[in-house]
């Protein structure tokens, strides 16, 4: 994230800390992956409580580093680049974790926000 050319008086967040954090989260959402994936060959439908489990997951990550940030995801936005900073961090994370091909939809984004109070 660029802050050139302005100064911005705010300190910046712990970035190290903040991709140690991510890695983690990377291992443990494959681990339940692999445990989820297992579940599902067995006939129990999984995809709604993963989803909502990963977004509570990010959503802590994205409180503890962007204090200034509201966790929701913002207005009607169907454009490419969402405008919500929540949206577009969960949509990175997720894009990251599992490929192009796995989204969280607004209505996972917005029962997550509603259920943290933050809506």
């Amino acid at each position: 994230m660029s802050e050139w050319p302005d100064e911005l008086p705010s300190p910046p967040p712990e970035r190290e800390t903040l991709l140690a954090q991510l890695e983690l989260l990377v291992s443990r959402a494959r681990d339940l992956s692999e445990v989820l994936d297992d579940r599902k060959h067995k006939g129990v439908s999984i995809a709604h409580e993963f989803k909502i489990d990963l977004a509570n997951a990010l959503s802590d990550v994205f409180e503890c580093y962007f204090t200034d940030v509201t966790a929701a995801r913002g207005g009607y936005d169907r454009t490419k680049d969402p405008s919500s900073e929540y949206r577009r961090f969960m949509t990175a994370c997720v894009t990251e974790i599992f490929g192009p091909s796995f989204s969280l939809s607004g209505n996972i984004l917005d029962e997550t926000s509603i259920s943290r109070g933050n809506r």
